[in-house]
């Protein structure tokens, strides 16, 4: 019975003994997880760098919007302008030609910067105000903001009559403004009168004449007048091609041409007056001497 009870106790599966869980090892994860740690430290190295990199960029863009102010503010011009005339300013003051250009400046936003500025416009619009000026020089500075205007006004030369008024011609033959619109103390002594009957009409600003006509003109009463002969009147002719001038000592008229030599039309008229004064040549209405090295006399 002990024996046979012996076995069945022996027999008798017994429990298996309990194991507590383990936690299992991976290779990968492991890894991971390192990985991780790595990458953490990387980050957090990452952030503390950017910051100076950060303050770099700032700096940079902070140069760089001083350099565009100081770009801006060296380029801008203020709407007051220094204006210096050369020239006779009997017919205005400088004041009035100051205001046009203060005008001027102030009509385009465009006109406060050295990069936009027209000067050419500005040229044009105060000499078609002021048909007597016969240059504007603009200057504009490098480190100041006003602009410098120097303008140049035609100096009369002579006095062009016709039929509905009379002009100031300047050396290149510029009308530049007339009788009614001058002071009753114009200085107009010296100035030579020439009659216009040719029928051409007059734009103030434009050419009345030709340079070369003023010159002639000039020319021969030079001449004339070193001669102790003085011109009593000068009528343009033929379209303004021939002059007819009166001298005071004489009763007839010289016709001289403008396509020839003034020197050489007046050496012309001195020879031949001296022979007229002599008695040896009558003349009863005038001496043509249009045509170089000849006289016609009638």
């Amino acid at each position: 019975m002990l024996g046979r009870r012996k076995r069945e106790n022996l027999n008798k599966r017994q429990p298996a003994p309990e194991y507590k869980k383990q936690p299992i090892y991976s290779y990968r994860s492991s890894r991971k997880e390192s990985k991780r740690q790595c990458n953490r430290g990387e980050d957090e190295e990452g952030k503390s760098s950017a910051s100076p990199g950060f303050m770099l960029k700032a700096t940079r863009l902070i140069v760089a919007l001083i350099v565009v102010a100081g770009v801006f503010y060296f380029q801008s011009l203020s709407s007051s302008a220094k204006v210096k005339i050369t020239g006779k300013e009997s017919l205005r003051s400088a004041e009035v030609y100051e205001n046009a250009v203060k005008s001027e400046m102030n009509s385009s936003k465009l006109n406060i910067s050295k990069l936009t500025f027209n000067s050419t416009k500005i040229e044009n619009d105060i000499k078609s105000q002021f048909p007597e000026i016969e240059n504007i020089k603009i200057s504009l500075p490098i480190f100041s903001h006003e602009p410098t205007f120097d303008i140049s006004l035609g100096e009369p030369a002579a006095l062009l009559v016709t039929s509905e008024k009379t002009y100031f011609i300047d050396g290149s033959g510029r009308a530049l403004f007339t009788l009614a619109d001058v002071p009753s103390s114009f200085d107009k002594k010296g100035l030579i009168t020439v009659n216009d009957t040719s029928g051409h009409g007059i734009i103030l600003g434009k050419p009345a004449l030709t340079s070369s006509q003023i010159r002639f003109i000039k020319e021969l009463r030079g001449q004339t007048s070193a001669k102790g002969i003085n011109i009593d009147s000068m009528t343009l002719s033929n379209g303004g091609s021939v002059l007819n001038v009166a001298f005071s000592e004489s009763k007839y008229t010289v016709k001289f041409s403008f396509m020839a030599d003034a020197r050489q039309s007046s050496g012309a008229y001195l020879a031949i007056r001296d022979q007229i004064s002599q008695g040896n040549i009558k003349v009863s209405e005038y001496v043509d001497l249009r045509i170089p090295e000849r006289a016609y006399i009638k």
